[in-house]
């Protein structure tokens, strides 16, 4: 009876909300597509007891859908494809630098300008990023995430990236290389990385391996006191979650999966540090275990 009112309940919210149609069914598990009648399943495990009444299941549920919504304004929407490109007008001075201004075309949400004399401020030594010339497909060093080592100064800057040897380093450009400008895309996670999956008490529950980014948008960056430079990262993911077994040495209950999910990566450049770490990637939304962080195995850089 519970699990009917819940199915009609979620069903009802989802015809009084148009406009937020496509995020609804996500919220519980952030992009995993369930129908009303599997949500109410899933509510039900990962509160391990079925509410008296289904009141308490609608004041939850707006509670989740609140706190998604949010999550969606400082970052990129789940399944939508970065396709809203945008011509910015720079304006050197509001960066400190030469009073130059400038018009890049076909810029996304997610990507850093440089162009002429003007470097994004957000562009920093000891973070990873791929390079596309604007008003183009085309990309820089193949599409590979290069490290980027430093930028110069004056008017065509000295952009420089990790090369293979440290005699004769050819992985560099100047920032008016290219008349269009460049545009910088931050890279924080990629397939293959591993990490431990903490629940929200901060036990173990298993270990998560990144199958594909779908985007990755930096959404804040600050210089902490004692000089080190903490980025938060929005991603878009699918990762591959391989569940502990149980305190009591028994398989866990639930199988490995892929999931798809959204998450914050936070990112540490130590001062004087060549390269940055990831720290963690957290507000992750999981099936059966709710919002969990992910921990790297190793404290490996990007």
């Amino acid at each position: 009876m519970f699990e009917s009112n819940c199915v009609a309940d979620v069903e009802t919210l989802m015809c009084h909300n148009p406009a937020h149609h496509d995020v609804i069914c996500p919220v519980v598990h952030p992009l995993v597509h369930y129908s009303a009648q599997s949500l109410c399943k899933d509510f039900m495990l990962l509160n391990g007891a079925i509410p008296s009444i289904a009141t308490g299941w609608q004041l939850w549920w707006h509670e989740q859908l609140n706190e998604y919504l949010r999550q969606l304004d400082v970052g990129v929407k789940p399944h939508c494809s970065l396709d809203h490109e945008k011509d910015v007008v720079l304006c050197g001075q509001d960066i400190g630098d030469l009073p130059t201004t400038y018009t890049v075309q076909n810029l996304f949400p997610h990507e850093l300008p440089v162009i002429g004399t003007y470097v994004d401020r957000r562009i920093v030594p000891g973070f990873t990023y791929t390079i596309r010339v604007l008003s183009s497909k085309r990309n820089l060093f193949a599409g590979n995430p290069m490290l980027l080592q430093s930028v110069g100064c004056g008017y065509g800057k000295r952009i420089a990236f990790k090369g293979p040897t440290l005699n004769h380093n050819t992985n560099y450009f100047y920032s008016d290389s290219h008349a269009t400008g460049c545009a910088f895309s931050i890279v924080a996670v990629g397939s293959g990385d591993h990490f431990i999956v903490m629940d929200s008490a901060g036990h173990a529950v298993g270990q998560a391996i990144i199958d594909c980014v779908e985007s990755q948008k930096e959404v804040s960056s600050h210089v902490t006191p004692d000089g080190s430079v903490e980025k938060r990262i929005n991603v878009v993911f699918s990762v591959l979650i391989q569940y502990s077994c149980q305190p009591n040495g028994k398989l866990s209950l639930f199988s490995d999966k892929v999931v798809e999910a959204v998450g914050i990566v936070v990112m540490l450049k130590v001062k004087r540090a060549a390269e940055a770490s990831v720290i963690r990637l957290e507000q992750v939304m999981l099936p059966h275990f709710g919002m969990c962080s992910f921990e790297p195995i190793q404290k490996s850089t990007k």
